[in-house]
């Protein structure tokens, strides 16, 4: 048995259309870049193996209410295009995904 750093990036999963990620979330952190952008990193327990993805407004938003220990599955779904685009401004194009949370009935 070993330490293993579970905050760093090199578990980052690059989900393509279609994809999805199943596992029990463990929580997220903010990491400052060398440029001092700050971004979230969500990280899951995926049997076993430690996954992160990097947390966009609207997987951000379908992870409200989820806490670590729940166990989800998330669904990339490409690039989404807002209906309204001068709404958006410069943002038209986002990442789009879909949340699901597990609940024993």
């Amino acid at each position: 048995m070993s330490w293993k750093n579970t905050n760093e990036l090199s578990n980052l999963v690059d989900l393509k259309d279609g994809e999805t990620l199943e596992g029990i979330y463990t929580g997220r952190v903010e990491h400052v870049t060398k440029k001092d952008d700050t971004i979230i990193i969500l990280s899951f327990d995926v049997n076993g193996e430690v996954k992160q993805l990097i947390g966009s407004g609207k997987l951000l938003a379908g992870m409200k209410g989820i806490e670590a220990g729940d166990k989800v599955k998330i669904e990339y779904k490409g690039m989404g295009e807002c209906e309204n685009p001068k709404q958006a401004g410069e943002m038209t194009k986002f990442h789009d995904f879909d949340v699901f949370k597990w609940e024993d009935k």
